[in-house]
């Protein structure tokens, strides 16, 4: 399947809290192939709430990458509702610690307990107490922060490919600036 279109937002220059791209692909995917990961769009993260983060990148000694692996029982440590601080992350993200996320997980999902996509993974950093843990803490784009975007996008792939939009888009409407 290629892909039609990669889709940013365009309201900033700045990675930080914009780290969220959509493909539109060149042709529809049959549910026979694969079934889709619902976004969880209405709900904002909750502090302590707990995720499954999904990656495939390295195991935190720079080997073990290109395996896809679920790390369950993360825990947000702030985000939605619960704010971080400005040095950790901007109010469209979430942020974990001792998550165990590594380089080349970027990108990656977090799913909820219902198997929700909550997040995408933006970026990550050390233990500030063991410099070696260099798999430390995670800061991933919530999905709940983009709701009204990725509606409208997925609306219009919709119409592109000449299918029915899933029940999630609601009564979404397509937005011209965007």
């Amino acid at each position: 399947y290629g892909v039609r279109e990669v889709l940013v937002p365009q309201d900033s220059n700045f990675v930080c809290g914009n780290d969220i791209a959509l493909l539109i692909l060149s042709q529809n995917v049959s549910s026979s192939v694969t079934t889709p990961i619902i976004p969880r769009l209405d709900e904002p993260v909750r502090r302590f709430e707990q995720y499954t983060a999904v990656g495939y990148g390295h195991i935190g000694n720079n080997s073990g990458s290109g395996t896809r692996r679920f790390i369950d029982n993360r825990v947000i440590q702030c985000g939605g509702n619960s704010s971080c601080p400005s040095w950790a992350a901007t109010p469209k993200e979430m942020v974990s610690y001792d998550s165990n996320t590594c380089q080349g997980d970027s990108g990656g999902a977090a799913l909820d307990s219902q198997g929700r996509l909550l997040a995408t993974l933006s970026r990550g950093g050390p233990d500030p107490n063991n410099p070696n843990n260099t798999c430390y803490s995670s800061v991933h784009v919530t999905v709940a922060s983009w709701s009204e975007w990725i509606r409208n996008h997925a609306l219009r792939a919709a119409q592109l490919g000449q299918y029915q939009p899933p029940s999630w888009v609601g009564n979404s409407t397509l937005l011209d600036n965007d």
